[in-house]
């Protein structure tokens, strides 16, 4: 027995009066052996406590003799049998469950011997143990990853079930073992920004999951490398093409280092590898390995170490040699309505534009262009007496030039002259001449002897040439005659006699009026015109008394026709059709004969040249708006004669072209408003204007000239001054009877 269960037994015996015998109590032996008195069981040794997840499990060494064990535990340190709480009947190891997790249990132990008499002798108390119930450690996370930002690597893993945080390891060595040293973190959540990082070095990482039961596993290792962001796209991309070289542009991009730059023949193509021509570390690179005259297509993107940027919107170009330089020299020179445009040769230069205008201060931008020129162009089909103005430039494959200085030329007025030339002296020819050249046209008649014509007047419309005249086979059969472009047609007659004669045409619209006469089967002269080849005859003041056309026109649709018309008694009277009705005009003598010679219409004046005589005089004349004005004549003059064969006008004067006669011959030349002008001859001998044309401010008089061979020489008179046309023979006549400029 223990001493303080001695202590407890006296006590009691002390109260209640009874006594125990000294000897019985004393006579209690003790087990030396057992370190207890005899017969009590020794105390357990070997004792341990191992917790686990609410529970402590309690071991110990068995004692000899020992028939059962109390376990006496307690949540203080120094637990003993008397303040513990008691487990009886114990059997080692014994498993105490439904502790609390982190609270600290504290044990001893003692063995109990079964006397007889069914009493038990309890030993000391073992020394005491302790232990703390814990959860299990967490297991090792898993889906560990880690991903790399600007100075920052993010990493995320799957939360573990019954882990209260989490412990992050870092080492810039892969395969590490962690460590405290490595320990960077011990977050509660299952993600973890690591913001103490150096972009482009790469980080490897271990994670593992915490409780109060311990430290899990550690999971896969992951590693990442920290960078800046990969930087935008490029902008205001563009690509401009110089001669075998393309000049690229863009706007710099924040954060970039260098730059890619992607090329290909092809548009919309991919980058790759194998287009990428350059690695720049500016806002723009000049391409040199490129052809004139191949189009190329690019694309840029920006670069640093956090990657490449996407791509820019794609640009092309056609590098090419320069624009070559601008023409100069540039000279225009005028003919017949036409004029010739030369310059300078241009270096590089493929072909020339020109610009034209009629206006000066032209630009490219508003004159006329006639592409792909040479030097040397010839413009024609102008209208003559009117400025163009000309500009220059000079084409290649690198583009146009600036235009030239300008220059300018006024055409001239192409000259159409009908008549006749003769070349043997019995064969006249009837022709024109055109600037100059003679154009002979073929006779329509032959017969016995000469054969002889002649052009009376002419027309020029659309490009076509008309002449009529008439045609004689030498015997006295002559007939009217008409040529289009050289190609000649006899025109129908009245009679047998085929004695007809065509003097004027006029092109209208499509229709062609050709005036004249023609001999009727009586061998009375009757006037009329052919419309398109068909006889249209005109009433004449008498039927049995000559008459004919001399001069016709068409205004508005309107047939004006003038000429000779006899009355009964033979009388020339002057006057007009006009749609085929005969208007008279006076005269100076109603007993004397006048002839009308020409008509011109306009603006609707009618104005009639020809002659009117008195019984001395022959006066030449003109009736405007159905006014007779008898114009001066010469008074040194013997013989008082003229006549007036062709009229114009201006807008300011009125031209009467013709003759009178001089002091010893006829003299030709013109009245202008009634003042008389004369023009120059060959030799003095006489002359006569047949025509008059008044065109851009000059008058053409044509006619002819008695040369020093005492033949008449062909010409016209130019503001005055007498040009004189070729002849098929020197010695032979040749003469104009119509003029036409245009």
């Amino acid at each position: 027995m223990n001493q303080t269960a001695l202590a407890l037994l006296l006590a009691g015996l002390a109260i209640t009066g009874c006594q125990l015998p000294v000897e019985g109590l004393m006579n209690s032996s003790k087990d030396p052996a057992n370190g207890g008195t005899a017969n009590q069981p020794a105390p357990p040794t070997g004792v341990s406590a191992s917790a686990s997840n609410g529970q402590v499990t309690i071991q110990w060494t068995a004692v000899t003799g020992a028939t059962s064990y109390n376990i006496y535990w307690s949540t203080t340190t120094g637990v003993t049998p008397a303040t513990g709480t008691k487990i009886a009947s114990a059997v080692s190891p014994y498993t105490q469950t439904g502790l609390t997790n982190g609270t600290a249990y504290y044990y001893v132990i003692t063995a109990l011997v079964t006397s007889s008499g069914n009493s038990s002798l309890e030993s000391n108390a073992s020394s005491q143990v302790g232990a703390t119930p814990q959860v299990s450690a967490p297991g090792a996370p898993t889906a560990f990853g880690a991903s790399a930002g600007n100075g920052q690597v993010t990493l995320t893993w799957t939360a573990i079930n019954g882990a209260l945080s989490y412990n992050i390891y870092r080492s810039t060595t892969s395969n590490f073992t962690k460590s405290a040293s490595n320990k960077i973190a011990n977050p509660t959540g299952t993600t973890y920004n690591d913001t103490t990082v150096s972009n482009g070095t790469t980080y490897y990482y271990l994670v593992t999951a915490m409780n109060p039961g311990g430290e899990s596993s550690v999971s896969s290792q992951v590693g990442a490398t920290p960078q800046v962001s990969a930087p935008g796209a490029p902008t205001g991309f563009s690509a401009s093409p110089g001669n075998g070289q393309v000049t690229l542009s863009w706007t710099a991009i924040s954060g970039a280092l260098s730059y890619n730059v992607y090329r290909s023949t092809t548009s919309n193509f991919t980058k790759s590898a194998s287009n990428k021509i350059a690695n720049p570390t500016t806002n723009s690179y000049n391409d040199t390995t490129v052809s004139n005259g191949t189009t190329y297509y690019y694309l840029t993107t920006a670069m640093n170490p956090g990657g490449e940027s996407s791509a820019s919107p794609y640009v092309s170009a056609t590098p090419q040699i320069p624009a070559p330089s601008a023409p100069t020299n540039v000279v225009a020179t005028p003919s017949y309505n036409q004029n010739t445009i030369t310059w300078n040769t241009v270096s590089g230069a493929t072909s020339y534009n020109i610009y034209w205008s009629t206006s000066s201060g032209l630009t490219p931008s508003t004159g006329t262009k006639i592409p792909s020129v040479s030097s040397g162009y010839v413009q024609s089909g102008l209208g003559g007496g009117v400025a163009l103005y000309y500009l220059v430039t000079a084409v290649n494959a690198g583009g146009e030039s600036v235009a030239s200085t300008p220059a300018s030329a006024t055409p001239l007025y192409s000259v159409y002259a009908g008549g006749y030339s003769d070349s043997t002296g019995n064969s006249q020819t009837p022709g024109y001449w055109k600037n100059g050249t003679w154009n002979g046209l073929p006779q329509l008649l032959s017969g016995v002897g000469v054969s002889i014509g002649a052009v009376m007047s002419l027309a020029v419309s659309g490009g076509n040439i008309y002449a009529v005249g008439w045609c004689e086979d030498g015997s006295g059969n002559g007939q009217a005659s008409y040529w289009l472009n050289g190609s000649g047609t006899l025109l129908p007659t009245l009679s047998t006699a085929k004695l007809s004669m065509a003097v004027s045409v006029v092109v209208y619209g499509n229709d062609i009026y050709i005036g004249g006469y023609c001999q009727n089967s009586s061998g009375v002269i009757v006037p009329g015109y052919w419309l398109n080849g068909n006889w249209v005859g005109l009433t004449p003041i008498s039927s049995t008394e000559n008459a004919q056309v001399n001069s016709l026109q068409v205004v508005n649709g309107n047939v004006y026709a003038t000429g000779e018309c006899n009355n009964a008694s033979g009388i020339g009277v002057p006057g007009y059709w006009l749609n085929g009705t005969w208007n008279a005009l006076p005269s100076e003598s109603s007993t004397q004969n006048s002839q009308t010679c020409s008509i011109f219409v306009v603006g609707g004046d009618v104005l009639i040249g020809g002659q009117s005589q008195t019984s001395t005089i022959a006066y030449p004349t003109y009736w405007y708006d159905g006014l007779l004005t008898s114009l001066p004549l010469d008074p040194n003059a013997t013989i008082y004669n003229g006549a007036v064969f062709s009229v114009s006008k201006s807008s300011t004067d009125l031209y009467a072209g013709g003759y009178r006669y001089g002091a010893t011959s006829i003299v030709p030349g013109y009245w202008d408003n009634g003042l008389w002008n004369q023009l120059p001859t060959l030799s003095g001998s006489a002359s006569v204007v047949e025509s008059v044309v008044f065109v851009g401010g000059h008058l053409y008089c044509g006619g002819y000239s008695i040369g020093n061979q005492a033949v008449p020489v062909p010409g016209y008179w130019l503001d005055g001054t007498w040009v004189q046309l070729s002849q098929l023979s020197t010695i032979s006549e040749s003469q104009v009877y119509s003029i036409v400029v245009q």
